[in-house]
């Protein structure tokens, strides 16, 4: 690949690559430990609330599954299979982990707070009913009908 662009695609891949292997396999690679996490936040003046609430979310054990995917277009098609492959993937964790993905208790919710707000779009009149913000957006939307 003499292109630029051909040689973009070999920079991103090699990014991505190192990205993908770097969750499976830390072990191969110098793994910062915690304590070193700690005295680098504490050299940048991180306060020690902060560092103790950061410093878990930036040691990373390894042995992390992955998956790269990749395709030569991205049109509706594949676009469509990407969506019903994350679909499948959520429902397949569910089973394994016995729940019910596509029905917990914020979808319960959400679908009560839509089902108000449908009341309200199907009336004639303003809301006031709901929070500033949602208040807000649908008296406006409102004003468009």
């Amino acid at each position: 690949m003499n292109s630029d662009i051909g040689k973009m695609h070999l920079l991103d891949f090699s990014k991505l690559q190192f990205s993908s292997n770097k969750l499976i396999c830390l072990n191969a690679i110098d793994v910062v430990s915690e304590d070193e996490v700690k005295s680098d936040l504490s050299n940048k003046r991180f306060a020690a609330e902060q560092i103790a609430q950061l410093a878990p979310h930036k040691v990373h054990s390894g042995n992390s599954p992955s998956n790269t995917l990749i395709l030569e277009t991205l049109d509706a098609y594949h676009l469509g299979a990407l969506i019903a492959l994350y679909e499948h993937k959520i429902f397949v964790q569910g089973i394994i982990w016995q729940i019910y993905s596509f029905d917990q208790w914020g979808v319960q919710l959400g679908k009560l707070l839509a089902s108000h707000l449908l009341e309200d779009m199907q009336s004639n009149s303003s809301s006031d009913r709901h929070d500033s913000s949602t208040n807000g957006l649908f008296n406006h939307i409102k004003s468009f009908s």
